[in-house]
């Protein structure tokens, strides 16, 4: 594939992931609130009329509305940085201070890259075959 192709694939992947799985109730509202603008601008449309040179509400569709509502219901998912578990993310710190202050090498650094990877991919199958959804971590705040 080529590197554009990557690149808009990994956005549609993104995409629907945020909508469908991260924030499938803010998709539903933001759905349900297009709807109801809708409904709304249809009820409102004798006297909106009169601002038709502002904006037309002829040419605002159904689909403009709900597409507008999911967007405005996602926004705070997209930009949402998930927290790793503390052991993670002070395993990670360690590494890179390690590195910064020369107590190992570039390929020692590489190989805690690599055993931390393993160790994480290890507990993600582990929960797996018990039956228990992995842990991410939670949402980081701010």
């Amino acid at each position: 594939m080529s590197k554009p192709t990557d690149t808009v694939s990994a956005i549609l992947y993104k995409a629907v992931d945020v909508l469908f799985v991260q924030n499938p109730r803010g998709t539903s509202l933001g759905a349900f609130g297009g709807v109801a603008a809708d409904g709304a601008l249809r009820f409102f449309h004798p006297w909106l009329i009169r601002f038709k040179d502002l904006v037309d509400p002829d040419r605002i569709s159904t689909i403009h509305l709900v597409a507008f509502g999911i967007v405005c219901l996602n926004i705070p998912t997209l930009f949402r940085r998930r927290r790793l578990p503390d052991e993670i993310e002070l395993a990670i710190e360690s590494i890179r201070l390690a590195r910064r202050e020369g107590r190992i090498s570039a390929v020692q650094e590489k190989m805690a890259w690599l055993a931390l990877c393993n160790s994480v991919v290890e507990r993600i199958n582990l929960n797996q075959r018990k039956g228990r959804a992995p842990h991410t971590g939670s949402p980081k705040k701010g």
